[in-house]
């Protein structure tokens, strides 16, 4: 092995430090630092001796993971790279530690006095702690004995609470077992001696408790309270009596409403009845019958209050009645039928026509600017009225404003409307008790009641727009007065009264058919315009209808009325006026001796209507009857100016129209032949300045509305320029070409007027309107 050593470190292949480490392997002076690590425990297992090596081992090792481990180790591979002898090295290091060691046991030999002290002080510092010890466990001991009070005393105050809680449970249903049974000298006193007034409600409300009570105990299945049986006839006839004197009481109030000059009934509900309503409910719960009669005398009283008031009411807002429309106010109705009489003579003219086909400020009533007249006021100025006679009766009525019938109708209805939601939260307070409300039956029975009460004043209603749907021919009142009563239903749903249901629906059952009937009148009169034996129209008839104004009129009415909430019903309606008014055209059409005698009747009509539903904010896009008579209108005015460009410019269409349809192309006509422009240019240039005023004036003849005619000259005048700009263009192709070979070019005898001074003709026309 040694041999092995000594080749390696001979070699030339490696550095000197690597032949001086294999170099000490050999003469055993270097182990691999696992080595030194055994060596170390060996020492500190307390063992000597000569220290032996396993050279076999290491010869069998692998010499170079020993040399490279070597290498790894920080001293020895700088002892190695500096070339010192290790084995020197060793020795060196032996030496220092027998020093030091020599060194360390002189040093404890000098401090052993110390260390003595230390070990005496360490003695009493566990003598010390020993005595705490003893001290901490006896404080444990009589810690662990206060805990045990402790736990002990918690139990006793758990308990205690437990024995104050049931005493409490006791004591308070004692009390309350007391309190029910124990009927004292003062309740007696109070309840058969007292006097029924705001005093009286708390011995009854005491009274009630005790009832309940007893009646409680008596239906517990663990057996009554043997004092139940003394105290209950004592109870029954203190009921009996409290009672009849709320009977006596109230029944008094009641009738008292009969009385002539008496409190009126909201006077009475609200002053009275109201804040003895516990009364009432004391007598619901303890006395049926006595509830009873009560109730029934309050049905019979309240409906006959109710009924004669809306009566005389009615009756003040008949002679408040102002007619907005008689039975000849139809859309065809000419006025000259209107004439009556023998001698001729007129029927009286409305103060406001306005008011048979329009608006106006009628529709102010569906608003808060259209507030109901006041049952007050309009009583107390039918009275007035009333009590004037002889000559100063006319007089006075003629001094009463008039109102049309949906501003009556609206006085009446929220009237009515306002009555009946007092009228029934008065019932759900005073006709209710708790007990009825908490089974969720108090609305139904406040409902009854209410329908016994209110019946007269609803017929009566009914009966008095009966009066006026009868007689009308007011389509507008009648819609003005269904848009109101839905309003009224609406409202009554927002104060959540479920009452009038019925009278709503019957009031729509009245004025929906009478407008249909109307619209249906209306219809009718247009049919009959113009029928039978109709004269020849000349040309100053060609002025819009009286029909079609009224009809625009009436059409934006009902548009008007219609945007809030939209019903087919209407719908229908101007579906079936404006095919009528169609027809009506067409009849009135046949009577003209030209079609454009009839294009300017149609489009002076037509503009009329499209004109009046703009004024009232109708445009179009936004609805079917304005864009319908728009496109009509569109329609005959391009049919009227290719009218009026083949009245004065015929000549002009037909030879442009030919020419496009041989087609502008070598070979064709317009290559060889000269004369037709040579016509057509001679005929534009001598009469076209004549023509455009010929065409200006009959344009400001016919057409009454000037934007009207504006809009219609700017369309002849700009399709008569197409018409010469194309005519033009194919002049100079004609007559601009080369001539074909051995040919002369032939000039035209007289060139068109430029397109530029045509334009200047043109603008002198576009300012008139």
């Amino acid at each position: 092995m040694t041999n092995t050593y000594e080749s390696l470190a001979a070699s030339d292949d490696h550095d000197p430090a690597y032949r001086r480490a294999v170099s000490a392997l050999a003469q055993g002076l270097l182990l691999p630092p696992s080595s030194k690590r055994a060596n170390q425990t060996q020492r500190e297992s307390g063992q000597t001796g000569e220290r032996t090596y396993d050279w076999a081992a290491l010869a069998t090792e692998n010499v170079t993971e020993r040399l490279a481990e070597f290498q790894e180790d920080e001293i020895i591979s700088g002892l190695l790279t500096r070339g010192l002898d290790l084995k020197e090295h060793a020795r060196d290091i032996e030496r220092q530690l027998r020093t030091a060691e020599a060194d360390h046991l002189e040093n404890y030999y000098q401090q052993q006095h110390q260390l003595r002290e230390l070990d005496t002080q360490v003695h009493s510092c566990v003598d010390i702690l020993d005595h705490m010890e003893g001290l901490l466990s006896g404080f444990q001991t009589k810690l662990g004995n206060i805990n045990q009070e402790i736990r002990e005393l918690q139990d006793q105050s758990v308990s205690m609470s437990v024995r104050l809680r049931n005493r409490v449970q006791v004591e308070t249903q004692l009390e309350r077992a007391i309190d029910g049974l124990v009927v004292s000298p003062g309740l007696i006193r109070q309840i058969c001696d007292g006097e029924v007034d705001h005093t009286y409600l708390a011995p009854v409300a005491e009274l009630d408790r005790k009832m309940r009570f007893v009646r409680h105990q008596g239906s517990r299945p663990h057996g009554t309270i043997r004092a139940l049986d003394d105290v209950g006839p004592e109870l029954e006839r203190l009921r009996l009596v409290a009672s009849a004197k709320i009977r006596h009481l109230l029944l008094a109030k009641i009738k008292a409403l009969r009385q002539p000059g008496g409190s009126s009934l909201p006077s009475v509900q609200r002053n009275f009845l109201i804040p003895y309503q516990t009364l009432n409910h004391f007598l619901i719960e303890r006395h049926p019958e006595a509830a009873q009669e009560l109730r029934d005398n309050y049905i019979h009283v309240a409906r006959v209050c109710y009924a004669d008031h809306f009566e005389r009411y009615s009756r003040g807002l008949h002679k408040l009645h102002a007619p907005a429309v008689e039975r000849l106010d139809l859309l065809g109705q000419d006025e000259s039928s209107k004439l009556g009489g023998l001698f001729g003579g007129s029927r009286p003219t409305l103060r406001d026509r306005k008011l048979v086909f329009s608006l106006g400020e009628r529709a102010n009533v569906l608003t808060a600017s259209g507030a109901p007249v006041p049952p007050q006021q309009l009583l107390a100025t039918a009275a007035a009225a009333s009590g004037s006679t002889g000559s100063t009766a006319g007089a006075s009525e003629d001094r009463i404003e008039k109102l049309p019938f949906e501003s009556l109708f609206l006085s009446y209805n929220q009237a009515l409307v306002d009555d009946a939601t007092q009228e029934y939260e008065f019932e759900l307070k005073f006709f209710v008790s708790e007990t009825a409300r908490q089974r969720l039956t108090g609305s139904d029975i406040a409902k009854a009641i209410f329908e016994h009460v209110f019946d007269p004043a609803c017929h009566n209603g009914l009966v008095f727009t009966r009066q006026f749907v009868e007689n009308t021919f007011d389509a507008l009142g009648v819609l003005l007065c269904i848009r109101i009563n839905q309003q009224l239903a609406n409202e009554l749903q927002r104060r959540r009264v479920p009452v009038l249901e019925g009278y709503i629906n019957a009031t729509n059952m009245l004025l929906w058919p009478r407008f249909q009937a109307i619209v249906s009148l209306h219809i009718d009169s247009i049919r009959k315009v113009c029928a039978g034996n109709r004269p020849r129209l000349t040309r100053n008839d060609v002025h819009p209808h009286f029909v079609s104004r009224r009809y625009a009129e009436f059409v934006a009415s009902l548009l008007t009325l219609n945007q809030a909430q939209e019903t087919n019903i209407v719908d229908q309606s101007l579906r079936r006026l404006r095919n009528e008014l169609e027809s009506m055209f067409v009849r009135i059409s046949e009577g003209f001796n030209d079609r454009g005698i009839t294009l300017i009747f149609l489009i002076n009509n037509y503009d009329l209507i499209v004109t009046i539903l703009n004024e009232n904010g109708f445009e179009s896009g936004s609805e079917e009857e304005v864009d319908y008579f728009t496109q009509c209108k569109a329609t005959c005015v391009a049919e009227y100016v290719e009218e009026q460009l083949d009245t004065y410019f015929g000549y002009l269409k037909a030879f442009v129209g030919r020419m496009e349809t041989q087609g502008d192309t070598p070979g064709g006509g317009m290559d060889t032949e000269a004369e037709p422009f040579e016509a057509v240019v001679a005929d534009f240039n001598a009469n076209f300045r004549n023509s455009l005023a010929n065409i200006n004036a009959a344009v400001i003849r016919n057409f009454s509305n000037f934007k009207n005619g504006t809009t219609i000259l700017h369309s002849v005048l700009g399709q008569l320029i197409l018409y010469y700009n194309r005519f033009y263009q194919m002049f100079e192709r004609r007559f601009s070409k080369k001539p074909s070979a051995g040919g002369q070019a032939r000039r035209p005898a007289q060139w068109p007027v430029g397109i530029q001074n045509v334009m200047v003709e043109i603008k002198k026309y576009k300012s008139n309107f």
